[in-house]
């Protein structure tokens, strides 16, 4: 399952590529406030 979609529609912009930790994947992401 891939929410990245999910936060990019409530205003996350991805900040870096995907990377894997302790067997999780996931996107850095940062919410854009404006």
């Amino acid at each position: 399952m891939n929410a990245v979609g999910f936060y990019n529609r409530h205003g996350f912009v991805a900040t870096g590529e995907e990377a894997e930790f302790n067997g999780i994947r996931f996107v850095p992401m940062s919410l854009v406030r404006t």
